[in-house]
């Protein structure tokens, strides 16, 4: 797996936002996975895979695109309440330890 995505483990630096994620939902475990980050860039970690679809409502800069193994995921970004949405997820997780979105920010 670290061989696999070895650009979201070695120069990314710890985020913040799945913890203000949990927080905004009332959550106190972290479900969901976590974020990295590496200059403009952010690496999602999924752990419990959401679906089709998901959202997190705490996502402060303007995102540019969204990735998965490089194909292009749809989504919306609200600047006025930092909602990210992202539809058109696969139905079951693509990789079965931990998938990983690339999420390209301006």
């Amino acid at each position: 797996w670290v061989k696999r995505h070895s650009d979201a483990v070695y120069g990314t630096r710890a985020t913040d936002i799945a913890t203000r994620y949990r927080i905004a939902r009332g959550w106190t475990g972290n479900s969901v996975g976590f974020f990295t980050r590496k200059n403009d860039a952010y690496k999602l970690y999924f752990h419990a895979w959401p679906g089709e679809k998901t959202s997190f409502p705490v996502f402060k800069r303007p995102v540019r695109s969204v990735t998965l193994g490089g194909r292009p995921i749809d989504f919306t970004w609200d600047e006025k309440t930092g909602r990210l949405d992202l539809r058109g997820l696969p139905e079951n997780p693509p990789d079965r330890i931990c998938t990983v979105l690339d999420v390209a920010v301006k």
